[in-house]
């Protein structure tokens, strides 16, 4: 049905224009009841044509999706877990020799009464800070920043996959560094050591 409608619509087109210029072919007198009679056909087959044509099926169009809505796959970066109730010396066995190496704190640093000292790993993009006492080598807290996407997105699930971790666990407790401007959002997940 649809196919005899495109059909009686290029008829009506090609009557339309021939009318127009001679409208002695279809025995009528004037161009004015061409225009009527071709005109009237032409929008009469042009909605039929519309009407009867199939359904568009097409599924192979994917919906856009913002980037942020797109789940981003992440495994485990750093295994904090693992490192949990270990010292900074068993820390550097197993992640090896830190990214950012502050050395050790000067004689002076120490005369001053400095006790706590860092480390930072980096890897696949991704930082683990690690805070530990200078004298007993005891780490106090290990720190992973929030990417970006994860402070603008909130996205604390994303963080705990980062470093391995779980919510609630009775070797280490999980803080959620809120930022200073907004403080719905966080900089980073603080892991403490539970003694």
């Amino acid at each position: 049905m649809n196919n005899l409608f495109l059909f009686l619509v290029l008829v009506s087109i090609v009557g339309f224009v021939v009318g127009l210029i001679k409208p002695s072919i279809f025995k009528m007198e004037s161009r004015k009841k061409v225009s009527y009679i071709f005109g009237g056909s032409l929008i009469l087959f042009f909605i039929l044509f519309g009407i009867t044509s199939p359904k568009s099926q097409n599924t192979n169009i994917p919906e856009k999706k913002d980037v942020s809505e797109i789940p981003q796959k992440v495994t485990s970066i750093f295994d904090v877990p693992s490192l949990i109730g270990k010292d900074i010396n068993g820390v550097m066995n197993i992640l090896g020799t830190p990214n950012k190496d502050n050395g050790e704190p000067t004689s002076l640093q120490i005369e001053m009464g400095i006790n706590e000292w860092s480390k930072s790993y980096e890897k696949d993009g991704r930082e683990l800070l690690i805070t530990y006492n200078y004298k007993t080598k005891e780490i106090i807290d290990f720190f992973i920043p929030s990417t970006d996407s994860e402070y603008q997105n909130k996205d604390k699930e994303h963080m705990l996959l980062v470093g391995g971790l779980e919510d609630n666990n009775r070797n280490y407790s999980v803080e959620f560094v809120k930022s200073v401007k907004d403080n719905t959002r966080f900089t980073g997940i603080k892991i403490t050591p539970n003694k």
